[in-house]
């Protein structure tokens, strides 16, 4: 596959999950599907992400899936994380 997920964020400002295609592969459209898959986070409660679209359109190495953070403190949880999954790699 062309994906690599490039850096996960978890910031009050800007939650987000990077994922940028691999060298060479930026020169075409894609579409690849994903879906949220679980974690220690737990959806609708620590987050909310539906499964959806990451589109790249030609020439951009790079897209961003944007997630919203509950704010619940997190100094006084444990580490959480999610898994994102993708499936359905498609030129465009």
């Amino acid at each position: 596959m062309f994906l690599q997920q490039s850096s996960q964020l978890e910031t009050v400002t800007n939650p987000c999950i990077e994922v940028s295609l691999l060298s060479g592969a930026a020169g075409q459209a894609y579409a690849v599907n994903y879906r949220v898959i679980g974690g220690m986070a737990t959806r609708n409660v620590d987050y909310t992400l539906a499964d959806g679209t990451l589109t790249f359109s030609q020439g951009q190495a790079s897209a961003m899936i944007n997630l919203n953070v509950s704010d619940e403190g997190y100094l006084d949880e444990k580490i959480q994380g999610l898994s994102v999954v993708f499936c359905d790699f498609l030129k465009e």
